[in-house]
């Protein structure tokens, strides 16, 4: 299946920025170059788009400006300006469900979820709007592969130390070692996730 074409991919766009699928009046150049920016992947459109929703021309600048600057422009970039623009719960439930969670129920992760400050369902129905998850017939959460590499790459970014999650078996064997406080909330983490997932 090959790409859309240049009026498919704009009227994509608009379907998910607008509501419907053409531009605003006073968006046509901004939706145009979006279009443009993100190579007409669909996925990086509807991404985009939904981020874009109720933004004014301000806020659709900085997003251009976002994707202008990255030079290779590849298709992770493009999918980043939607994990950017989340708060701080947000992104924990996204980089969790990119790492642990894709395809469980959301009745099983919100139990995970359930004793803590995050505010599941809120959180949970943003990412659903701003297309970076869908919940499925089966009440599954299902968060597209290259969007679970930018939450993978989100994460590396971090400190070791300062990690929310630990993915790699080297980095958990130091932390385990070398960070009593930190090492004895993975640990728990790890074996409540365990637990609750079987």
């Amino acid at each position: 299946m090959g790409f859309p074409s240049y009026e498919q991919a704009l009227e994509i766009l608009c379907i998910y920025a607008f509501r419907k699928s053409y531009p605003q009046k006073g968006f046509q150049w901004l939706a145009l170059r979006v279009t443009q920016l993100c190579g007409k992947l669909p996925l990086g459109l509807r991404m985009v788009g939904s981020s874009l929703r109720g933004k004014n021309e301000e806020g659709w600048e900085e997003v251009i400006c976002s994707l202008e600057n990255n030079i290779d422009r590849d298709i992770e970039e493009v999918l980043r300006v939607g994990y950017e623009s989340l708060d701080d719960n947000e992104k924990t439930l996204f980089l969790h469900i990119a790492i642990f969670f894709n395809n469980q129920y959301v009745h099983l992760v919100e139990r995970l979820f359930a004793d803590g400050d995050l505010d599941f369902k809120r959180a949970l129905k943003i990412l659903e709007n701003r297309s970076l998850i869908e919940i499925s017939f089966s009440s599954r959460i299902v968060m597209h592969r290259l969007l679970q590499q930018v939450g993978k790459k989100s994460i590396q970014k971090q400190e070791p130390l300062k990690r929310q999650i630990l993915m790699d078996a080297r980095e958990i064997c130091y932390v385990l070692e070398n960070d009593t406080v930190n090492s004895l909330l993975y640990s728990c983490q790890l074996t409540y996730f365990k637990q609750v997932i079987r």
